[in-house]
């Protein structure tokens, strides 16, 4: 069970009884404290009936926005689903754009300094967005497909962290060059080929038995 909240209401994804399709599945909102509860799971268009929510994010910069994923694998649905909300999840905007069918989406990160830039973690690896979600890139370099569970962004540091299934805790070092990122940038494209070329200094760093950690240089001053 995962909870929002805002001034005003309260939203909870209930994941339900795993096994197969069931009523208890949904995104309930409240705006009494919780004494009563209303299923919104219909406000999202184009999301099937018992899809379960994976995440719900409360946005860093706006209050009534929020992020949200689903997963319908287990109703053989392989779809992604990536939606937003600006009016306290009264209507939801789909986001997963060219997220390729096969990747169900785990879980959304919004970084804390910049509205603009998102990170989804799916069954097929990790992708970025700088303009909320209208196009996706997938992060590549020595990091394997493998599932990506949850995300955090450090807020001092400001490197990405990644838990993935399996494959243990990944990290990229000051994502600083991401913030600064523009739509309308002209390098968004080398950026992958950047990660694979240069793995000693762009690449994600596996912490494993012995929790060694690499510094990299700041990559920003390479993507110009």
């Amino acid at each position: 069970m995962i909870l929002l909240w805002w001034k005003a209401s309260r939203y909870v994804a209930a994941l339900g009884h795993l096994w197969g399709p069931n009523k208890e599945r949904g995104l309930y909102k409240t705006t009494d404290g919780g004494k009563t509860w209303e299923n919104k799971i219909d406000k999202l268009n184009g999301v099937p009936q018992y899809t379960y929510v994976t995440r719900v994010v409360a946005s860093h910069f706006a209050e009534g926005t929020a992020y949200a994923t689903l997963d319908g694998h287990r109703n053989n649905d392989f779809k992604p689903y990536v939606l937003s909300t600006k009016d306290y999840g009264e209507s939801w905007k789909d986001l997963s754009s060219n997220i390729p069918v096969g990747s169900t989406v785990n879980v959304i990160r919004e970084h804390h300094a910049n509205p603009d830039l998102l990170f989804v973690g799916t069954k097929r690896g990790v992708y970025f967005s700088v303009d909320r979600g209208k196009k996706w890139i997938m992060i590549k370099g020595n990091l394997p497909m493998v599932p990506v569970d949850d995300i955090a962004i450090h807020p001092r540091e400001n490197d990405l962290i990644l838990g993935t299934h399996g494959r243990s805790i990944w990290i990229l070092d000051d994502i600083t060059f991401l913030e600064q990122m523009t739509a309308d940038c002209k390098n968004l494209l080398p950026i992958c080929s950047i990660f694979k070329r240069l793995p000693s200094c762009a690449s994600f760093i596996t912490r494993e038995t012995q929790a060694i950690r690499f510094l990299s240089p700041p990559i920003h001053r390479m993507v110009r």
